[in-house]
């Protein structure tokens, strides 16, 4: 699927987008990237090999897999290592949990090893880098847009989990050229680096961005001043932005997020001027 650049791109009365912008398509996630999901459990058995389980706790908190994070030691058979080892660039996302709010969030592979397994109750995404950048790829499928759509395909009643064609099926937009959505990625990675910084000088630590059924964390959206035509030499613009007020001010832990606070946010504008389109990131502040 293709947006008409004939046509106005439709979107909601609080801008939200109804189809992909002016220039991008929109493809099953299976088109571009292989998901496979993990059946690796905790258990160590003598008969298997020794692994480091990335479990769900670890995509659940993490935007990014670093060296840092310490990992659950299990074990594995020589099959399941080589199905679900992870390799930079690889993209998890959760895909069982009590509540559907917790369906499909993302995080993304920057350390691997040859002895690190993707663990339990995950979806194991490993996208073609031909075709789709990693880092764009996990961040668009933190957004609400997914949330909803992962939340509804979900089936249970005390717990909830995705069939593997809800999450093959996901409809990615994605920019024509691929330069386009590392320059995407690239900002976004810059804007979470920005906020961990941050997180280190306030008094107060600031949330992950929490994904929403009635507001975007992150949205897109079409913005006709911007003619600029697609080419390989297309930049990137940040712009402040006045929030619309997605987060509350709250004591109580944040909806698919233990153990946080929701504050004020504030929204940074990233504009692809060789497209028209903006995608507004969420940084909390006190």
């Amino acid at each position: 699927m293709s947006a008409d650049a004939s046509k106005p791109v439709s979107s909601t009365a609080d801008g939200e987008l109804l189809q992909p912008p002016r220039g991008w398509t929109e493809v099953p996630l299976s088109s571009v990237a292989d998901v496979r999901f993990s059946g690796v459990d905790k258990l160590s058995r003598p008969s298997e090999e020794q692994v480091r389980l990335c479990n769900y706790v670890d995509v659940y908190k993490n935007d990014y897999i670093t060296p840092d994070l310490e990992f659950m030691r299990a074990t594995a058979t020589t099959s399941e290592i080589a199905r679900f080892g992870l390799k930079l660039g690889d993209v998890i996302i959760t895909k069982d949990s009590e509540t559907p709010d917790d369906i499909g969030i993302p995080t993304i592979i920057d350390y691997t090893a040859p002895d690190l397994v993707c663990g339990y109750h995950l979806a194991l995404i490993r996208p073609n880098k031909d075709e789709v950048d990693p880092t764009f790829l996990g961040k668009q499928l933190a957004h609400h847009r997914h949330a909803r759509r992962f939340g509804r395909l979900a089936n249970g009643l005390t717990r909830y989990g995705l069939p593997t064609s809800a999450v093959s099926g996901a409809p990615v937009w994605r920019p024509k050229l691929l330069i386009e959505q590392q320059e995407i990625g690239r900002t976004l990675r810059l804007v979470d680096e920005t906020i961990a910084k941050t997180e280190w000088v306030t008094p107060t630590s600031m949330t992950r961005p929490v994904r929403s059924t009635s507001s975007p964390a992150c949205r897109c959206e079409y913005s006709p001043s911007s003619t600029t035509p697609i080419s390989s030499s297309s930049t990137l613009n940040a712009m402040p932005r006045t929030s619309p007020g997605n987060f509350t001010n709250s004591s109580k832990p944040t909806l698919g997020r233990p153990e946080t606070r929701a504050m004020a946010v504030e929204t940074l504008m990233i504009v692809p001027t060789s497209c028209g389109v903006s995608c507004g990131v969420k940084a909390s502040r006190p």
